[in-house]
């Protein structure tokens, strides 16, 4: 989609003989506006009459204010040529082209005696100019000009900011400045100009009066109104959005580290790790580090930066936990004001595609994750609605990390952001060559060991083992400085310890620290099982241990932090034996389920067709299901080699339809190869089964080519937790139907020998009629029928998963829904087109004309019910199963999992389960056999 229009204020600073001091009013102005990150600010040093014209051209209607400052007079302003000379505009001619830019409210020319200008822009209908009357000083037209845009960016009127403006110059009286009796008399309404009677510098001159009125808040409101129902429906969901990062970030994941919210956190600043693009240019003395004893220290760095910081520290040192106190208090703030931009939170864990631009892949976690749709997520980016929070840099892989790097930079530089926050290890944020385009950079401090005791001593737990612990051990008292592993201590080492651990003395003797931490999670694991009791629930310790290394070693490998049920993968099978076993189930499964549910509708047709009859005696039956066996294994080969960019969802539409057509194109030549079995087996039968076989797989191709339209068909597990129909998909998909039935009735035509005298029943007067001809009518109207059926049901995420697999309960739910409805529908309309024939002198029934419309019903029911969440539920179970008899999760997963947060190794979120905190799934993650036993 293309970028929606946004206001821009554009500033030409024209110098071509180097002799005024332009430089502050170019930095100022550029720091001023910095407060209004929806609008765009454009400046031009040193332009051209071209260069300036090119913006005019390439931002149509979008230039809401122009801003000149150079050498000027009251006919003419002055520009540079492009030999670098001067270049002397006459300003009747530049007006007329502003005639041209409709938008445009208003003109600032703050050059030398530019009043002669002013009828000429109001004949180009400028609403309103601000001008001089007289020759002024570079510094007092800096000094004026930062006051006024001052005023403008804080939400004043034109009249407002000037008065502020003439009230704040002549507070300062330089010398030699003429006075002005009452700023409103500098004030022009209209072309009279009577109502000027004073020789202050600047007047302010207005069409009419409601134009001194004009502020850019109305002009970001304007735009607002006008938006399109797209707009509209994003700003609706706005809302929503926030109040899910509220319900999941905050009060989910944040108010449940309570202890950790003790803590107040230190901070420093790096600015040997900012990036300046001046440091090459300008040397600088260093600036004295600053302790930054809390969040609300770390939240007025962030807004003096320009909303640009890193949070770098140690790991376990609350990086997570201080990103999210900071969103916290943005999202307080946006519930407050809904003009502000809404924090977001993404986990850069997810990244995984260097190919991709961040632009798509926010796009893609806001679809995935937040359930927004596509189109209202790219809008809100456009728009700065969006505070980005992207937590745990260091969590890309190794390799991907400088291209993610680049990736938001690009971001950055291209579009912007209103905020953006990063959080990073240190050591693995140092090791890049690039660095963040980020204006501020703070590293969280280790705990000092007076903050220890505090905490220790303010803790409603009796931690007197560990007071004495720490007194005595200097390798534990340095552990204790990381807030994560302080925690973990208070709940290992309490009055009850002694009774696992029996110790007194921290065995830290040549031990590393990463050894020391590895211990100290050890016996927070033992004293974990201890407090809840032996035998109390049916998982063993060695079982519960395994499984949560298992689940540790998987969510590590994909890069995710959030583990929800419904999204297993069967990428996370540990061998190639059980990935082979799942497509060999997968397939086997399906072939039955589909099989079955052709020779049905096979049967069905041998009711009312000879032919047909002939066919399945012939050894139609038998052929199905073995068929359709060896050719879902193949598709589960080809999986692996098809191109499946449509996944990343930044495709363009007729993009992704090609790769589904190429798709259905390589499955029904595979099908059309696997044919050549049956012709060598059963000769003799072939000629009566080859084309019903032909045609099973050309449907057959059409619906694996749906299901793994982006992703892939039977690797990949997507479930639909949401379908809806929409008529605007619905009437796309009747064509394409409408053509499916077309090319079945041609193949019937072609090979069938029976072609039945048909007489419409409801017209009985009319002659019979050749069979092809009504059935072209019956293929086209119920394949259209088909085509708007599968077409307008559109499958999507819930938006909030709050009980566990809710994913996957949802898909056998929309399936089933689907399926059915789907399936009556047809079944009725496929009745009534055939009840219309004259059944006297055929073999054809009321009764059989029934048995066929069933059949076929049920076939379509079936396939639906596939598509729309029918298939991956399947594959859900087939892994599930595999994993359950491999011994790798148990039987019953949700009470494992909640009996795991009982032990804190995890805790609960929404529908999902996350590790008390990385380090502990780095633990568990690195377990082995040896080391559990």
């Amino acid at each position: 989609m293309g970028r929606p229009a946004r206001p821009i204020l554009l500033f030409v600073f024209a110098n071509p003989r180097r002799d005024l001091a332009l430089n502050k009013e170019t930095s100022g102005i550029r720091s001023t506006l910095r407060s209004r990150p929806e609008v765009e600010l454009i400046i031009l040093d040193h332009p051209s009459l071209a260069d300036v014209e090119d913006v005019f051209q390439q931002r149509r209607n979008q230039i809401v204010l122009f801003h000149y400052s150079g050498h000027a007079n009251g006919f003419q302003q002055m520009l540079e040529s492009d030999s670098g000379g001067e270049q002397r505009i006459d300003s009747r001619g530049f007006a007329q082209f502003l005639a041209s830019q409709q938008g445009l409210k208003f003109v600032f020319l703050n050059g030398c005696s530019t009043g002669g200008q002013v009828d000429e822009l109001y004949e180009a209908g400028v609403p309103a100019v601000l001008a001089t009357n007289i020759d002024v000083d570079d510094e007092l037209a800096t000094l004026f000009s930062l006051r006024f845009y001052a005023g403008l960016a804080s939400g004043a009127a034109l009249r407002i900011a000037y008065v502020e403006s003439v009230a704040s110059i002549q507070s300062q009286a330089p010398a030699g400045l003429p006075s002005l009796d009452g700023a409103s008399r500098g004030i022009r309404v209209g072309r009279s100009s009577s109502a000027v009677v004073s020789e202050f510098p600047w007047k302010l001159h207005a069409q009419v009066d409601r134009s001194l009125e004009w502020t850019l808040e109305q002009e970001l409101v304007s735009r607002r109104t006008q938006r399109g129902r797209l707009e509209d429906v994003a700003q609706g969901q706005l809302q929503q959005l926030l109040n899910f990062v509220k319900k999941h970030w905050i009060d989910g994941i944040l108010e449940q580290n309570t202890k950790t919210r003790l803590l107040n956190l230190s901070a420093i600043p790096r600015l040997d790790l900012v990036d300046d693009p001046l440091g090459s240019i300008v040397e600088c003395v260093p600036q004295k580090q600053i302790v930054k004893a809390d969040t609300s220290s770390l939240i007025e760095v962030y807004r003096q930066s320009d909303k640009r910081l890193l949070l770098l520290g140690q790991p376990g040192s609350g990086k997570t936990t201080t990103l999210l106190q900071l969103c916290a208090q943005l999202v307080q703030e946006a519930l407050y004001d809904p003009t502000l931009s809404v924090p977001v939170v993404f986990s850069l864990s997810r990244w995984s595609d260097n190919s991709q631009s961040l632009y798509d892949w926010l796009q893609t976690q806001l679809v995935e994750l937040y359930s927004v749709p596509r189109k209202v997520a790219g809008l809100w980016i456009d728009n700065h609605e969006l505070t980005l929070i992207l937590d745990g840099l260091d969590e890309v892989p190794h390799d991907l990390r400088p291209g993610c790097v680049m990736a938001i930079n690009s971001l950055l530089d291209e579009i912007g952001a209103p905020g953006v926050m990063f959080s990073s290890r240190v050591d693995e944020y140092v090791e890049l060559n690039e660095k963040l385009k980020v204006n501020a950079v703070m590293m969280l401090q280790p705990l000092t060991d007076a903050q220890v005791v505090e905490f220790v001593e303010m803790s409603d737990e009796n931690l007197q083992p560990l007071r004495q612990l720490l007194s005595k051990d200097e390798s534990l008292r340095q552990l204790a400085q990381s807030p994560l592993l302080l925690n973990v201590m208070c709940q290992v080492y309490d009055e009850n310890s002694s009774v696992i651990d029996n110790r007194t003395q921290f065995e830290s003797a040549g031990a590393s620290k990463q050894e020391l931490a590895e211990s100290l999670f050890g016996r927070f694991v033992e004293r974990m099982f201890h407090r809840r009791g032996k035998g109390a629930t049916g998982y063993t310790r060695e079982e519960t241990e395994q499984r949560m290394s298992w689940l540790a070693q998987r969510m590590r490998n994909q890069g995710t932090s959030l583990f929800l049920i419904e999204l297993m993968q069967p990428s996370w099978l540990s061998s190639r034996l059980h990935s082979i076993s799942y497509v060999m189930l997968v397939s086997l499964t399906t072939a039955i389920i589909m099989g079955f549910c052709a020779a049905t509708y096979w049967w069905g047709v041998a009711q009312i067709s000879a032919d047909t009859a002939r066919a399945l005696d012939s050894g139609l039956y038998w052929w199905l299901v073995p068929i359709l066996f060896v050719w879902l294994i193949l598709a589960g080969m080809f999986d692996q080699f098809l191109p499946n960019f449509a996944a990343r969802g930044d495709m363009k539409r007729w993009k992704s339809t090609l790769q589904g057509l190429s798709k259905w194109a390589i499955y029904f030549t595979a099908w059309i190869a696997m044919l050549t079995i049956p012709a060598l087996v059963q000769p003799s039968q072939w000629n009566s089964i080859w084309i019903y076989l032909v045609m099973t797989g050309a449907l057959g191709s059409i619906l694996l080519a749906i299901v793994g339209w982006n992703h892939r068909t039977i690797l990949d597990i997507k479930p639909v937790e949401a379908i809806r129909f929409s008529y605007r998909s619905a009437i796309k998909g009747a064509p394409w139907g409408g053509a499916a039935g077309l090319f079945i009735w041609l193949v019937f035509r072609l090979v069938w020998s029976e072609e039945p005298k048909v007489r419409l029943a409801l017209f009985p007067e009319w002659q019979a009629v050749q069979g092809f001809g009504f059935m072209f009518i019956a293929f086209l109207t119920i394949g259209t029928i088909c085509g708007a059926l599968l077409g307008g049901l559109e499958r999507s995420s819930i938006k909030l998963r709050t009980r566990p697999n809710q994913g996957m309960i949802n898909s056998r739910r929309n399936a089933l829904f689907a399926g059915l409805l789907s399936g009556v529908i047809l079944t009725l309309t496929i009745l009534l087109v055939t009840l219309t024939q004259e059944l006297e002198g055929t073999n054809r029934t009321p009764t059989k004309l029934l048995y066929f419309s069933l059949c076929a019903g049920w076939l379509v029911a079936t396939s639906v019910g596939m598509i729309s969440g029918g298939f991956d539920y399947l594959k859900h179970q087939v892994l599930r199963a595999i994993l359950v008899t491999t011994g790798q999760l148990p039987r019953r997963l949700v009470p494992f999992l909640n009996y795991c947060c009982e032990l804190d190794f995890l805790k609960r979120v929404g529908g999902g389960f996350l590790f008390l905190h990385r380090l502990l799934l780095e633990h568990f993650s690195e377990l082995t056999n040896d080391r559990r036993k």
